[in-house]
C-alpha cells in the first residue's frame, strides 16, 4: 500500500461527503440542472471516491434486500459510469504492457471511449477485420485498492457495531470483495475464464448464447482484447424501460426481443454453468448481460467466476 494514496483517501472521504451533504442540485447527464435527492447523493459519492468505493456501491445497487428499491435502482448507474482517466495515460500502460503502440495496432481504432469502469476504460477498434474492444486497467488501481480495502474494513467494524446493515455482515462483504478483486484485477485470469465459458458454448453447440472471443495475444495482467458485442446491455434496458417505457417496449418487439423469454433464457443457462459445466459467471449483474436481436443472450466481464466445489 502506498502511505501517500492512504493518506489522500483518508482526506477525500470527508471531504467528499461533506460536499455532498450540502449540495442541493447537480447537473444531470442532459445538462439540466435538478433537485438532488438522497438516493442520487449516495450515487455521486460512490462516484467521486471511485475505486473500491465504487464496486461496494455497484454491490449495493444488486441487494435490494440491504437498499430501498429507489436507493438500488439509482446505484445501477454505477455500473458503466465511472470517471474517466486521460488517454495518454491509458494509451501508455498499453504500451508498457504490449510494447505496441494502441493506435497502429488497431484500425478504425476510435479514441474516445466506450465504457469507464471501476478499475478499466474500455475503447473499440477493428483487428484483423473484426471489432474488437481493448480493456486497460487504469493507473495506480492496485494501490488504490490496498487503501481502500484498509478503509473500507475499520468502516466495517463501525457499521457492524451500530447495526446499519442488519440483513448481511459488512465485514463478510469487505472480505468477499477482497477475494474477487484480487482475480479480477489480473486479466490473464479472466482471458482465461473468458475462454474456458466460450469453449463450454461451443461444447454444447448454443446458438442462442453468446460469449466474445478473446485474443490471447494482447493478454497481460493489465490488458485484455475481445470481440466486440453489438447488443443491448441489461442495464440500459432497465433504465429506459423506467424512462421511457413505450418506446422501449417498441424497439424490443421491433429486434424480436421478449423480455420474459430472455429472462428464462438467463436462469436456464446460468443453471447449465453451475449445474453441468461447474464453471459459471459469478458477476452477472445488468451491465455485464446483453441482449441480442432473436432473444439471444450474452456475457462480458469475465473476471469473476465461481467454480462448483
Amino acid at each position: 500500500m502506498h502511505i501517500l494514496i492512504f493518506i489522500k483517501r483518508i482526506f477525500d472521504i470527508p471531504a467528499v461527503l461533506l460536499k455532498y451533504s450540502l449540495k442541493r442540485s447537480y447537473t444531470d447527464q442532459f445538462g439540466e440542472k435538478v433537485l438532488l435527492d438522497n438516493p442520487t447523493r449516495l450515487r455521486l459519492v460512490f462516484e467521486d471516491l471511485g475505486g473500491v468505493f465504487m464496486k461496494f456501491g455497484q454491490i449495493l445497487a444488486m441487494r435490494f434486500d440491504v437498499l430501498p428499491i429507489h436507493y438500488a435502482m439509482t446505484l445501477l448507474n454505477l455500473l458503466d459510469n465511472a470517471p474517466e482517466v486521460k488517454n495518454k495515460k491509458m494509451f501508455d500502460i498499453f504500451f508498457n504492457e504490449t510494447g505496441k503502440d494502441i493506435r497502429k495496432v488497431f484500425n478504425n481504432f476510435n479514441e474516445k471511449s466506450i465504457s469507464t469502469a471501476s478499475f478499466a476504460q474500455v475503447y473499440k477498434g477493428m483487428y484483423k477485420g473484426e471489432a474488437v474492444i481493448i480493456k486497460i486497467q487504469k493507473p495506480n488501481a492496485r494501490k488504490y485498492i490496498a487503501s481502500d480495502l484498509v478503509i473500507l474494513n475499520f468502516l466495517s467494524y463501525i457499521i457492524d457495531g451500530i447495526g446499519v446493515l442488519r440483513a448481511v455482515s459488512m465485514k463478510e462483504v469487505v472480505f468477499q470483495l477482497k477475494e474477487w478483486l484480487r482475480e479480477e484485477l489480473d486479466y490473464t485470469i479472466e482471458t482465461c475464464n473468458n475462454q474456458t465459458i466460450y469453449d463450454h458454448t461451443k461444447k454444447h453447440d448454443l446458438k442462442d448464447v453468446v460469449v466474445p472471443k478473446v485474443y490471447h495475444e494482447f493478454a497481460t495482467r493489465k490488458v485484455l482484447v475481445q470481440e466486440f458485442l453489438n447488443g443491448f446491455q441489461v442495464n440500459k434496458i432497465i433504465a429506459s424501460l423506467m424512462k421511457n417505457p413505450e418506446k422501449t417496449k417498441r424497439v424490443l418487439r421491433e429486434n424480436d426481443i421478449d423480455p420474459l423469454e430472455v429472462a428464462n433464457l438467463f436462469i436456464r443457462d446460468i443453471m447449465r454453468q453451475y449445474f453441468i459445466d461447474g464453471f459459471f459467471h459469478a458477476d452477472p449483474h445488468p451491465a455485464n448481460l446483453m441482449i441480442f436481436p432473436g432473444n439471444k443472450i450474452g456475457y462480458v466481464d469475465f473476471g469473476i467466476i465461481g467454480t462448483l466445489e
